[in-house]
């Protein structure tokens, strides 16, 4: 490996590897895997299906016909990740310190880097990653924030894991690069590095190290600046799903999609399709002989299965279809095989929202549990890259140090980043989502009663996305249960701001509850009775039986409960 000294910043001299040839070479490395990735990108993109013989080969007079199964289940998926629910728990083993402003200040971070990457016409992260670990297998970003004129920019980049380059040492990530294998209009390469290239496009490979970063194009340094974080700033997340073997050829099956269990099955499916088809229009149009006496040539095809023609004919002549066999019964029943396979190694008919069976709770959470698994790596993996990225962007922020501020003028929020020093751990979760589960998770959580408390209920059962928001916002409403006193005073702000608003009419009431309110409160105080209207807390409705019984709906679902569509 070769390696020189650069003193293109500030003087200082850095030796340092070529990191133009260590990312080539170590893309030599990553072959099998691009090659993987690429063809899940097509199974995506609906790539049109071609039969071809053992050769290689295209068939020629073939329908070929293209199922879009697959692109329908990664829709499904992505989906499905997008309305899942987040949650964020933050624990600190000092009871004093303040985990709920920690927690918000992650989520304000994260929504003013979306907002900034939806400015420059990108993507938000969560859409983003959704994509990247479902198809790519992967996820990675570029976390870099600094201050610009005072105002803190995010400045989360979100990278393609197809075109990242990376190696880890003893110590983390080692160096993370962008773009090898890319191209970049000269346009855009000279709006944002001020470099003119030769030719329409080129090359341009950002490199991070714990060090510095560097910019090449086509081949050649042109930018290089310090940073003092101590760390590469890149998270890299990879799927635990596939192969975890040591062979040379593993790679390719690391960090595998959620096509890992259906990609060969796919073109089978098109191939038999196209079978069926091609067999249909045979059908319509079947292959004919003709017996010739004297060695006649033969009629036109469309000259005797036109309709409504004649056919002349000598004696011991004769005109009839050529039997091609029972193809087209051995084709469906291969189709059925087929798609069951495909079905236990993607979504069935439960996760497709076409399963219609009334269950009981019990039922109900093992279902859920079951699609979970299958979400489940993918999933943990999107909560990793998040928590590490939170991390991250933390320490940085603390190395900035003070009051810091971002967002657009009119809406910026402050922060004092000496709340964000102390011991704590912060973890993401994501959980599906479906109305059905939900409700069946809120029986749960009724029929535990006080086993575990209600804080766990929320974390553990329910699955809520922000429990300690919950706690706070139960506390709000008891409060008035408790004090009849401060429902009254609360129904009094609440139409004095209507008041505020040109309501006449609220102004009064405001003013005549005051005054009642006023005088109840002194005879109370002064032992004369009177009295506040008490609240009574709503029992709410009958919820989905937990258990089953012998009236409920969904004793006999439970019962057969090994009748319930399998999950992958």
């Amino acid at each position: 490996m070769k390696s020189f000294i650069n003193k293109g910043i500030k003087g200082k001299e850095i030796k340092r590897v070529n990191y133009s040839e260590r990312v080539a070479e170590r893309e030599k490395e990553l072959n099998l895997l691009r090659v993987r990735q690429d063809a899940d990108r097509d199974l995506l993109y609906l790539t049109r299906y071609v039969m071809k013989d053992a050769k290689n080969k295209a068939i020629a007079d073939i329908i070929n016909v293209t199922l879009p199964k697959l692109a329908t289940f990664a829709k499904n998926v992505i989906a499905a990740m997008g309305s899942t629910s987040e949650q964020i728990i933050v624990e600190s083993p000092n009871p004093s310190f303040d985990t709920y402003y920690v927690e918000s200040f992650q989520k304000a971070f994260f929504k003013e880097n979306d907002r900034g990457l939806r400015q420059r016409g990108m993507f938000p992260l969560n859409p983003f990653f959704d994509e990247q670990i479902c198809i790519r297998g992967g996820m990675s970003a570029r976390c870099v924030p600094q201050k610009v004129n005072g105002i803190l920019i995010p400045n989360i980049h979100p990278w393609d894991f197809r075109f990242v380059t990376w190696e880890n040492d003893a110590d983390g990530l080692e160096y993370a690069a962008y773009g090898q294998n890319t191209l970049r209009s000269a346009s855009l390469i000279l709006a944002e590095y001020g470099v003119k290239i030769k030719g329409t496009y080129g090359q341009v490979l950002d490199v991070w190290d714990r060090t510095h970063n560097e910019v090449w194009i086509d081949g050649k340094i042109e930018r290089e600046q310090r940073h003092n974080f101590g760390f590469t700033p890149v998270i890299i997340e990879i799927v635990p799903s596939g192969s975890m073997l040591q062979d040379t050829d593993a790679i390719a099956h690391h960090g595998e999609s959620i096509f890992s269990l259906v990609r060969d099955v796919n073109p089978e499916l098109n191939r038999l399709i196209s079978i069926l088809q091609t067999l249909n229009l045979k059908a319509v149009k079947p292959p004919m002989k003709v017996k010739k006496q004297g060695g006649g040539k033969a009629p036109q095809y469309e000259d005797i299965t036109a309709m409504g023609s004649d056919t002349a004919m000598d004696i011991n002549e004769d005109i009839a279809p050529i039997d091609y066999g029972d193809a087209r019964r051995a084709a469906e029943m291969a189709y059925g095989i087929l798609d069951k396979a495909m079905q236990e190694g993607s979504l069935n008919s439960f996760d497709m929202g076409t399963f219609d069976q009334s269950m009981s709770a019990i039922a109900l959470i093992q279902i859920g549990e079951g699609r979970d698994q299958v979400f489940a790596p993918i999933l943990n993996t999107k909560a990793y890259g998040n928590a590490d990225l939170a991390e991250m962007f933390t320490k940085q922020v603390l190395q900035i140090g003070g009051e810091i501020e971002f967002g657009i003028d009119g809406r910026r929020s402050r922060w004092d980043t000496s709340k964000l020093k102390g011991e704590y751990i912060t973890t993401y979760q994501y959980f599906p989502k479906s109305p059905k589960i939900e409700m069946a998770r809120f029986s749960m959580a009724a029929s535990v009663g006080n086993l575990i408390s209600e804080r766990d209920k929320r974390i553990e059962i329910l699955q809520r996305e922000d429990p300690e928001g919950d706690e706070r916002q139960l506390r709000w409403e008891e409060a008035e249960m408790i004090s009849p006193a401060i429902r009254m005073n609360r129904i009094i702000r609440g139409l004095a701001d209507m008041a505020e608003k040109g309501d006449e009419t609220t102004e009064f009431e405001a003013e005549l509850l005051s005054a009642e309110m006023g005088v109840s409160l002194q005879m109370m105080l002064q032992g004369q009775g009177g009295n506040l209207p008490m609240v009574e807390k709503n029992k709410g409705q009958q919820m989905i039986p937990a258990f089953p019984t012998p009236t409920s709906q969904g004793a006999k679902e439970a019962s057969d409960l090994a009748k319930t569509p399998e999950m992958p």
